[in-house]
């Protein structure tokens, strides 16, 4: 869906506006308030939890999507 969208934005730029919008910032403040549940309940200390989440997801999908647009890996298939 990255590449897609990447390849398509400097022709369709609200493609990829929409696409940062609804789906990594969404994603992104699911993760941050999660991360500020787990700070307010003592068990993580964080100076930024909005920060802390944009970090903690770009390691989750940043390598395994490098290694499929290089050709590494397979493209995961959908889980049941």
């Amino acid at each position: 869906m990255h590449r897609l969208v990447i390849c398509e934005c400097d022709q369709f730029p609200e493609v990829a506006t929409t696409f940062y919008q609804f789906a990594i910032r969404r994603a992104n403040e699911g993760v941050a308030t999660w991360l500020r549940r787990q700070c307010e309940r003592g068990l993580i200390k964080l100076d930024d939890p909005q920060v802390a989440a944009g970090m903690l997801r770009g390691m989750m999908s940043m390598d395994p999507q490098r290694a499929v647009m290089l050709g590494q890996r397979d493209v995961p298939t959908r889980m049941k």
